[in-house]
């Protein structure tokens, strides 16, 4: 039978006459599923007459006829070079014998018969790649020539490649591969692949790097071979094998072996099967950092039915599924798969030219019946040779393949024998968006560009949560490793844009990356000058976007240590122990003294809650325990025996009425056992300021220093007092003034101008044990009185009044003058100077109509030192008025859930030109009613109004391309609201925030009876609050985002956004407390967008806002432009007219009966 082989290849030599050069020998080779190929096609040579070339050993090759005549060489005119990476294919006509037993033989393997009941069709193509070409030994003159054929993916191992795929699935990183290579490729794929954050082919060649892709995600891989076309065909199911291209090849019987067939039979010869056992569980875990505490294991089991069949493989997969439901459970039944096909496979021999790689066929007449079914060819061992003598046109050929099956029921995985490369450390840049110096996420994760990373902008594609570098490249999120890490607690410094990290790998996986550590370089350089300040160790931060920087400096310099903390912001510093200047990278500069200095160029601020020292007394190396303030005690106590021992004398000597425990006395006893307190390190039991020096303290000050106690102050000297003052001294008591000295006397000098005494509401009193002498040595001596003098010595009296002048004596009256006058009586007229009457309006009362049926008994009894009389007459409405104080005579007042209604009768809306539009009652009563709460506390004496808000904690989410992102809420677009997590700390920050604003300026009420107005002594302040709750009683129900670019009266966010979709700043963004303002029926006052308007401001001719009236009333914030209101909730300082605060007075107004004003 004629067996025609030929061969196709654009590049194939011919004659001039287009005739081939070459033909067939022999093709030899294998091919399997998930394997490169490898053929040697053997070719011989003819002329264009198709006569053997005749060629000399030593001298092999091809020569034309042409050529020969023309005195050429052999070999002198094929270019074998021109073969090398060229396709050639050989087809092979199927026209041969299909044997079948007879009915008699069947079973019979021995003694059976065949018969040729059918025959073959059709052709079977073998196409690859020309990788080689040898010059072999001539053959019967024939000069020979061997060319190895691969498939076109072995160009794939001749590329290699260190690049990164991000947030790509398997089948698109492989795609991106073979795209670059002109050949068909087939995809027969239909399982549900993940998008794989991170990829990196890393060092391997384009082959090494899909195939381990392939193996690691079950993809198989296989060739189908055509005259003009060598397809690549990935699969991930057995359906995408076919079946034979020959219907013949279809159904295959076994033949025995040692019978006499014709050359071109097609048949079996051997065909044996056989099990094994294997492993038949697979369980597989990994640990996902985003959710540490969740156990991620996988599993999945395919038994045969053996023994040990339950034999476990358990492998530690980090980073290669996210969770059992996002691949790892796929995984796992890839896994098992690819050990479950190892358990029952087959091998056989044949005489087949027609046997294909990746296909499928029905085997026949095997005497083992379990092998009787359909099978996929795994792989083939090919030998095809001549058979013939050389002739020209008619050949005859032997096949014989050997193969490789396993039932095609049963899913055929590819084997995992490609490892992936193992990452080492190195090092990479850190990138982010233009523009900014530290790019990180919630995780403190950041992103780098691997020095080997060459991608070109254009060839990295981008998506919403892409950013486009410099360069365009970067990677994924690289956790940054830390010297301590906790749950909100440990270290943390971000790597900054530009700098160079050392990346490490995971297990040594190269999708795993991490940064390790930060390296200096020429760019960025240590934190000082080395090797000159290899003394200083330490930490140092960069200002973001600027030049300044924080820095913690251990100096270790010899004989000079110190620590040094500082913040450029306003030179603000802390220096410990031999105090160098360290300005910047120079290091140490001038020295400036030893121990310590804390100093700043703005304010300074120490505090302490539970007590302070400040002390002089040395403690020597840190001797004894931090408070041991005996020395200072010790002082104090002195000081207090002394205090009480002068103070009793004076008591005794009467300068002073009360007792001793009426005076400071107490108090400094009781002070003194808290700073001392009893027992080892039991001092400051109180929150006392304790000051002691072992030497002196001196305080000055550029202007004013006032000492304050709201009890008691005491000064205490071991010897003077002295005061200087540069003007006046002056010192005014509510309750007295009392001199004593003990051994000397008192004295009061004026240098210059009078000594004035006067006793404004009582007597003055001159009392002396011995002389009292009243001299003017230059002038004259006045006793003045309106009523009497009374002058009295030794029983005599000089008595002087309106009615005369009376001398009464028990002894002589003697009048020695050089003249007696006695003249008629004259009134002397006189003046008395003006001693004005005290007022003290901290103390005195205020008067306050009581208007209550029951008595209230707590109230002070009222007196006659009222600063303001009523005139008011009582009347049957009217009830009798009554002198209390403001802070004690109102009982608690309290209303829940208090029903507003805002009064806008007098209120217009107007259009941004100030134009009236209509009045707005109804429509505002209709949508504007709140609740809240409104209490009048005596004891804090206050007023609070108090808004209860339940907060649903709430995040925006949008699906684009089918991921889920958080995004700013915003009513106008289309969002998934889902809740989070309660936070209260987060509130605690937004409900100081809301109440700061609201209770800015402070509004106060106070009785309208009272003519001191705001300087009255009965004035009660009025604060406005919220309280979040989660669950139970509330006013309002509002949803918490975290950004918003317009919070609303329901849906509130904990950062403004602005128009460009940045974060407002905090203290010009009051949006939160301008929704509060709504809660207590506060309107929009939005004048240049519309607003509210008082009447009396509309003229009534134009009707259009007059803005040059007055403001007589506050019933208008007339611009509303810093109104909270209004354009105020974008201000720097937003404020609240005091109309907004007449619903507090009106409700007061009815709960106590009493009219009240409003005052700031």
């Amino acid at each position: 039978m004629n067996h025609q082989i030929k061969l196709f290849g654009e590049a194939l030599p011919t004659s001039p006459y287009g005739t081939a050069f070459f033909w067939f020998d022999s093709l030899s080779g294998s091919e399997k599923i998930n394997e490169l190929f490898e053929y040697q096609l053997i070719v011989k040579v003819r002329d264009e007459y198709h006569n053997p070339a005749h060629g000399y050993r030593g001298l092999e090759g091809f020569v034309s006829k042409q050529t020969a005549d023309n005195g050429g060489t052999p070999g002198s005119d094929l270019n074998l070079q021109s073969l090398i990476g060229t396709e050639i294919a050989v087809r092979i006509r199927l026209d041969g014998l299909k044997l079948e037993y007879s009915q008699l033989g069947l079973g019979n393997h021995n003694h059976g018969e065949y018969t040729e009941q059918s025959s073959f069709s059709g052709s079977r193509f073998y196409r690859g790649l020309v990788n080689r070409v040898e010059v072999l030994p001539v053959r019967n003159r024939h000069a020979t020539y061997k060319i190895t054929l691969v498939p076109w993916l072995w160009l794939l191992t001749k590329t290699t490649n260190y690049k990164i795929y991000q947030k790509k699935s398997v089948l698109h990183i492989i795609e991106e591969v073979l795209e670059r290579y002109p050949y068909p490729v087939e995809y027969r794929c239909s399982g549900n692949y993940p998008t794989l954050d991170f990829q990196i082919q890393y060092g391997e060649d384009d082959f090494s790097f899909i195939q381990r892709l392939m193996q690691e995600h079950g993809i198989n891989f296989h060739f189908e071979h055509s005259q003009n076309h060598l397809t690549l065909v990935l699969s991930d199911h057995n359906a995408a094998f076919k079946e034979m291209d020959a219907e013949g090849y279809r159904n295959l019987s076994i033949y025995p072996p040692n019978q006499r067939f014709p050359n071109q039979a097609e048949y079996i010869e051997f065909f044996e099967p056989a099990q094994q056992l294997v492993s038949g569980k697979v369980q597989l875990s990994d640990f996902q950092f985003k959710k540490p505490s969740l156990t991620q294991t996988a599993q999945d089991q395919f038994l045969w039915d053996h023994h040990f069949a339950e034999q476990e493989i358990y492998e530690w997969q980090q980073g290669d599924f996210i969770s059992a439901e996002d691949g790892g459970e796929h995984k796992a039944k890839q896994r098992v798969e690819q050990l479950y096909q190892h358990g029952y496979r087959a091998q056989g021999k044949g005489h087949l030219k027609g046997l294909q790689t990746g296909y499928r066929f029905n085997l026949e007449n095997h005497p083992n019946g379990d092998a009787n079914q359909g099978w996929l060819v795994l792989g083939t061992q090919t030998i095809i040779q001549d058979l013939s003598e050389e002739k020209a046109d008619n050949q005859f050929y032997d096949s014989k393949v050997e193969f490789l099956v396993q039932p095609d029921a049963q899913i055929f995985r590819p084997d995992r024998t490609l490892d992936k490369p193992q990452g080492r450390p190195q090092t990479a840049t850190v990138v982010g968006p233009e523009g900014q110096e530290i790019y990180t996420d919630q995780y403190g994760r950041v992103k780098v560009r691997f020095h080997w990373d060459r991608l070109h902008p254009s060839l990295r594609p981008k998506d919403e949560d892409d950013w486009t570098y410099s360069d365009g490249t970067n990677t994924c999120w690289l956790r940054v490793s830390t010297a301590w890490a906790g749950n909100n607690f440990g270290t943390i410094h971000l790597p900054r844009i530009g700098q160079e990290v050392i990346v490490d790998f995971f297990n040594g996986d190269p999708d795993m990356p991490f940064v390790a550590g930060r390296l200096t370089n020429p760019e960025h350089m240590p934190l000082w000058e080395l090797p000159d300040q290899k003394a200083l160790s330490g930490i140092k931060s960069k200002e973001l976007g600027g030049s300044q920087a924080n820095q913690l400096v251990m100096d270790d310099t010899q004989g000079q240590v110190q620590v040094h903390l500082k913040s450029d912001h306003q030179s603000s510093e802390l220096n410990l122990g031999y105090i160098t200047r360290i300005p910047d990278s120079s290091g140490r500069k001038d020295y400036r003294g030893q121990g310590f200095e804390l100093r700043t160029d703005g304010h300074g601020v120490i505090r302490s809650a539970k007590g302070m020292i400040l002390t002089t007394y040395a403690k020597n190396q840190a001797e004894s325990y931090a408070k041991n303030i005996q020395n200072t005690t010790a002082q104090l106590k002195q000081a207090i025996e002394q205090h009480k021992t002068q103070t009793q004398t004076a008591i005794n000597q009467k300068a002073d009425e009360r007792s001793l425990a009426s005076t400071a006395q107490t108090d400094l006893a009781t002070q003194e056992k808290a700073i001392s307190g009893s027992g080892e390190q039991a001092e400051l039991q109180a929150a006392q300021v304790v000051v002691g020096s072992s030497t002196g303290v001196a305080v000055v000050a550029e202007q004013s220093i006032h000492l304050n106690s709201n009890e008691q102050i005491a000064l205490t000297s071991g010897k003077d007092v002295s005061l200087a003052v540069g003007e006046r001294l002056f010192a005014s008591a509510n309750q007295g003034i009392s001199l004593f000295t003990q051994s000397k006397g008192v004295r009061l000098f004026a240098g210059k101008d009078k000594i004035e005494l006067q006793a404004q509401n009582g007597g003055l009193d001159a009392i002396a044990r011995q002389n009292i002498q009243i001299i003017s040595t230059e002038d004259k001596i006045e006793v003045t009185s309106p009523k009497e003098i009374i002058l009295t010595a030794g029983g005599s009296q000089l008595l002087i009044n309106s009615s005369g002048v009376f001398i009464k004596t028990g002894g002589k009256f003697e009048v020695k003058a050089g003249q007696h006058l006695f003249e008629s009586g004259e009134r002397v007229s006189y003046s008395l100077p003006f001693v004005p009457a005290l007022i003290n309006l901290q103390s005195e009362l205020c008067p306050i109509k009581q208007v209550y049926s029951e008595p209230v008994v707590y109230a002070p009894p009222i007196t006659t030192n009222s600063l303001v009389a009523s005139n008011t007459t009582p009347t049957s409405s009217t009830p009798t008025s009554s002198t209390v104080k403001c802070s004690s005579h109102i009982p608690k007042k309290e209303d829940k859930n208090y029903d507003l209604r805002f009064p806008v009768k007098n209120n217009y809306n107007v259009d941004e030109q100030g134009i009236k539009i209509s009045n707005i009652l109804n429509r505002w009563e209709e949508i504007s009613r709140r609740k809240f709460d409104l209490l009048y506390d005596p004891a804090l004496n206050k007023i609070t109004a108090k808004v209860i808000i339940k907060i649903q904690f709430m995040e925006a989410q949008q699906t684009i391309n089918g991921v889920v992102t958080n995004v700013p809420y915003d009513k106008n677009s289309i969002q998934n609201h889902v809740s989070r997590p309660y936070d209260a700390i987060k509130l605690a920050t937004i409900k100081t925030k809301i109440e700061e604003t609201l209770n800015k300026e402070i509004k106060y009420l106070t009785p309208v009876q009272c003519n001191q107005a705001g300087g009255c002594a009965c004035k009660i302040p009025m604060y406005l609050e919220v309280e979040f709750v989660e669950n139970g009683r509330f006013h309002q129900k509002v949803n918490l985002f975290p950004k918003s670019p317009r919070p609303n009266t329901d849906n509130w966010a904990e950062e403004r956004l602005d128009t460009n979709n940045q974060v407002m700043s905090p203290d010009r963004e009051h949006a939160l407390a301008h929704e509060v303002g709504h809660y207590f029926n506060f309107p929009d006052e939005y004048y240049f967008s519309g607003g509210m308007v008082h009447k009396m401001y509309i003229n009534p001719r134009t009707k259009i806002v007059d803005l040059t009236i007055p403001e007589p009333v506050d019933d208008w914030k007339r611009y509303s432009l810093d109104n909270l209101m209004g354009q105020g909730a974008t201000k720097l300082d937003p404020e609240l007219p005091k109309y907004y605060f007449n619903f507090i007075k009106d409700w007061f107004e009815r709960k106590t009966r009493i009219q009240w004003n409003i005052v700031t």
